[in-house]
């Protein structure tokens, strides 16, 4: 388990430079994280109801997908490290039943987006109520 809290995950410049080494040239903490997803066999994310998702999670998120991208964009069959891997993703927060809809459109939708983007493999969203 990675809980992001404990770590300094500092923001995509745009650099470029993860092109070559498919890892960001500033951040080992990020790298740290890639590496324990590239080598887990399934994904759990696991996210509070907040401005839509944490900071870090949102920066984390963003630099795979500037790895992705960057490969994907000269070659449209390039298959990322994290290709089809499985991933759920699961939000929570107060709020009861009313809540819920917010959070599946507000949180998981739109990590769902970034997995997409980088090429993961959702695991089917199912609304737990209690």
């Amino acid at each position: 388990m990675i809980e992001l809290k404990n770590h300094t995950i500092h923001p995509c410049t745009g650099c470029g430079g993860c092109y070559e080494s498919r890892r960001c040239l500033v951040d080992d903490n990020f790298n740290y994280i890639y590496s324990e997803i590239i080598e887990s066999d399934v994904i759990f994310i696991i996210s509070p109801h907040y401005a839509p998702i944490p900071a870090k999670l949102a920066a984390s998120l963003e630099k795979m997908e500037q790895i992705t991208f960057l490969h994907w964009v000269k070659d449209n069959s390039y298959q990322s490290e994290v290709f089809g891997k499985i991933t759920g993703v699961i939000s929570h927060g107060g709020g009861g039943r009313w809540a819920l809809k917010s959070y599946k459109k507000m949180v998981n939708d739109t990590i769902a987006n970034a997995l997409d983007t980088i090429q993961m493999k959702k695991a089917p969203i199912e609304l737990v109520t209690d």
